[in-house]
């Protein structure tokens, strides 16, 4: 977008199929996807920068046939399940006590809030109702904190 640095957009520009739009931005071809995905990974180490891949639904509608996992993310943390569950009971042992004694995070939740932890946040929580969903969500959510601004839409006869 041109909200990209100027060193990365300087970067994306020297390839040779890379088109340099009014806006700003710069825009490749979809049959240079898997070199784009290439040049992203040599990128990301050096200016330190996250980058989400095409999720596979995309790919199979532009026909996209990628070498590259579908989905995947580029730079940044990736975090296995066991780390998650880790920093998901550090977070809870860091509650205050009378927020844990009211509301309690109870095992199965901890599995939830890790595994969408481990998943970048981006997670359904299908559990049955009143097994705590909301509080998982919440609790998910507060992980990213440094990626708010947070939206939360609910239906108005919850007021």
């Amino acid at each position: 977008t041109n909200r990209l640095p100027p060193r990365i957009r300087e970067r994306l520009l020297t390839s040779s199929s890379a088109l340099c739009c009014e806006d700003g931005s710069v825009a490749f071809p979809v049959s240079c996807y898997d070199d784009v995905v290439q040049g992203l990974e040599q990128l990301a180490p050096e200016f330190h920068f996250q980058a989400e891949l095409l999720p596979s639904w995309v790919c199979r509608i532009l026909e996209i046939d990628t070498a590259t996992k579908p989905g995947a993310v580029l730079g940044g943390a990736c975090v296995s399940y066991e780390e998650a569950k880790a920093r998901v009971l550090q977070m809870v042992k860091a509650m205050p006590r009378s927020l844990q004694e009211r509301c309690p995070v109870l095992p199965y939740q901890i599995e939830g809030i890790a595994f969408g932890f481990e998943k970048g946040g981006r997670v359904l929580l299908g559990d049955d109702m009143g097994l705590g969903k909301t509080l998982q969500a919440l609790l998910l959510a507060s992980m990213f904190e440094a990626e708010w601004p947070l939206l939360i839409v609910v239906p108005s006869s919850l007021r």
